[in-house]
This record gives C-alpha cells, structure tokens and sequence, in this order.
C-alpha cells in the first residue's frame, strides 16, 4: 500500500473529470486502485489512529461506504449522468444507528485542483430533529455553541447557512440564537484551497487530524444531540438528496 497520496492521484481525478466514462475508468482502474483508493484506505486508518483515543466512538473504517465514499455515481435522481465522481472523498463519523449523513463526521473532499474539509453534522436524524430546539434554548448548551461559534468566527472557519426561511412555529425570535432554530443541520466548512503539500507525504494523517481537531468543540457538542437515540425502525434512505461529495 502506498504511504501517501501523490500527484499521480491528482492526475487520475482530473483525468477522471475529462475522460468521465466506463472504458476510461476500466482502463485506469488498476492506477486509481493503487495511486488513489490505497492510500485513502492509509490515510483513513492514520487519522483514525490520531482522533479515536481522543473522541470515543469514532468510526474510521477503510472500506467503501464506510469511511471512504465511493467513486460510483448514483444516477438515478441526478440530472448529471456522469457515472463517476471526480473527487474522492472521505469521513470519520460518530458510531450511531442513523448512518454518516445524519451522524457528527469529520469530512475530507478532494479533487484534482483543490480540497476542503469539514466537520458538523449534515443532515440532522428525526430524534435530533425534536431534540435541537431544546439544545438551543439550554442556558449551558445554547451558551456554549454560541462561544464555539465565536470562536469559529476569529479563526475564519465558515458555518453552513440556514435550511428554513422562517423561524420554526412557537420559537423566540428574541432567543440569541433564533438564527439557529432554522437549521437541519450544523457543520464548519472550509473553503476550497489549493492541496497542501503535507497532504503528500507520510505525515498526512497528522496533518489531517490536526486540521479537523480546529472544529472539535462542535463535533463534541453535536455528538451530545445523540447521546441515548433509539436506533430507527427502518434503514436510512440512500441516494437521494446527497449534497455533491458527501
């Protein structure tokens, strides 16, 4: 397995970007195995190996559509037939019965000219759902994401907008983080940037991990909304209403 990604990788998502169908990706399919999804599958146990002992139930698995997002497509509710993503993309999420679109994650999206990361929770559970506007209006818990958030702001770090136009039914739109009640789910995202050159090297998954310890607080704060959940009486939903590379 290679130790790290390479600019060899970069080429491959580009490469994948121009050339997006089957008899190209057969063609370089044995490359992509080597110089792209090996040294995710490394750099997702590297990571791992960093934040597990610090954050308890953290999944860092390195098989496909568990902590690496697959490069197939799904077609079937998209407008854009293209059967392969460009971009690789990669999670450590909160062990919960909801899966990792509606888990706490930390997020790492690639492509052939930049990368971003995250860390939140994309798409809030029903139970959190009830839960959050209780959260907000806690005079500990509403206090303290508003100081994350602060701090957020000194360090640049960007939140997602709001999903809802309009304050839920019944919420204080005087509450200091009425804004808030609005949302369906709260991450950090960073803009997207050139790839740092740590990013290929051995030192990867230091780097990363570091990275992703700047928006632990939230993380820490969204993993308490699931604290005791019933797991759910049916899968999770797939396919439908992913945002473009989670």
């Amino acid at each position: 397995m290679p130790n790290c990604l390479t600019a060899n990788s970069l080429t491959l998502l580009k490469g994948l970007g121009v050339n997006n169908s089957r008899p190209w990706y057969l063609a370089h399919k044995e490359a992509i195995e080597r110089e792209l999804l090996d040294p995710a599958r490394k750099l997702v146990l590297d990571v791992g190996q960093i934040l597990a002992p610090l954050i308890p139930n953290l999944v860092a698995d390195p098989r496909t559509d568990r902590s690496i997002y697959r490069l197939y497509r799904d077609t079937r509710f998209s407008r854009d037939k293209s059967p392969y993503k460009d971009w690789l993309a990669l999670t450590w999420f909160l062990n919960t019965s909801y899966g990792r679109l509606e888990s706490p994650c930390f997020y790492f999206h690639l492509t052939g000219y930049s990368f971003l990361w995250s860390v939140g929770c994309y798409r809030f559970c029903p139970p959190v759902l009830e839960r959050w506007p209780t959260f907000l209006t806690n005079p500990e818990k509403g206090s303290r994401l508003a100081q994350i958030i602060e701090r957020f702001d000194a360090k640049n770090l960007i939140i997602n907008e709001p999903h809802l136009k309009r304050l839920p039914a019944g919420f204080d739109k005087n509450h200091p983080l009425a804004k808030y009640s609005r949302y369906r789910g709260l991450y950090t995202l960073s803009a997207p940037q050139k790839p740092a050159p740590e990013l290929f090297t051995p030192e990867a998954g230091h780097y990363l991990a570091n990275i992703f310890l700047l928006g632990r607080d939230l993380f820490d704060w969204l993993a308490e909304l699931y604290l005791g959940l019933e797991p759910p009486q049916f899968e999770p939903k797939r396919g439908r209403g992913r945002p473009r590379g989670w």
